[in-house]
């Protein structure tokens, strides 16, 4: 099994050449040339070969493909954040309401 870092850039067997943007307990995600998103096992991902190391610099694509890949988990972190935050005001007014009604 091959040793993957943040930022190889790689063939897949199936979908071409993509970047690996996220490496986190035992699960590899890549970024594809075509923009989309893969998230495989990096013990058994169909990978035919590592094109590029990106343990030591990440080249110029790679930090592209990692930035958009954290902004996109931060988009989606906030967009959880801002529902929780509407459901907590809305079960807040609920017993104001409800005392509103009773006094």
């Amino acid at each position: 099994m091959a040793e993957y870092s943040v930022g190889d850039i790689v063939l897949h067997e199936s979908q071409g050449r993509g970047t690996v943007v996220c490496l986190e307990g035992g699960m590899m995600t890549l970024r594809l040339e075509s923009g989309e998103r893969l998230r495989c096992q990096a013990s058994c991902a169909p990978i035919i070969t590592i094109l590029e190391q990106g343990r030591t610099e990440l080249r110029d694509r790679a930090k592209a493909d990692l930035f958009e890949y954290i902004i996109e988990q931060n988009k989606a972190i906030i967009e959880k954040l801002d529902r929780i935050e509407r459901i907590l005001g809305e079960q807040a007014q609920k017993p104001a309401e409800a005392s509103e009604h009773h006094g």
